[in-house]
């Protein structure tokens, strides 16, 4: 009865153990979505674009996800040089994930 119950209690950690590994995994992410642009306080300026999102994401133990990979945006009318430059956005617990991006006249760049 005993053994039963040690071989019971080995396989429900080795159970635990296998679900967290398969939890932190990274995960491949492929996607491109139909989207719109526009201004706020311009009624004329809303512009149909398309972003493809590739790249990996992955979970912590914890909750927190993580996305390393590349956003791009076509046919926005904001210039991004840099849109093939991979990223990495870190989401909170409730979803939300920040990407900050700053953009420079070629003159303030000295280009």
């Amino acid at each position: 009865m005993q053994r039963l119950s040690v071989s019971f209690l080995i396989a429900v950690v080795m159970m635990i153990i296998a679900g967290g590994v398969l939890y932190t995994v990274p995960r491949s992410v492929d996607v491109t979505i139909q989207a719109v642009q526009y201004r706020l306080g311009v009624h004329d300026a809303i512009r149909p674009v398309t972003v493809k999102i590739d790249g990996r994401w992955r979970r912590k133990l914890s909750g927190l996800r993580t996305f390393q990979g590349t956003i791009d945006i076509n046919g926005a009318s904001v210039a991004n040089p840099d849109n093939h430059r991979p990223t990495t956005v870190r989401f909170e617990r409730n979803g939300a994930g920040l990407l900050v991006g700053v953009l420079c006249p070629r003159s303030a760049r000295g280009l």
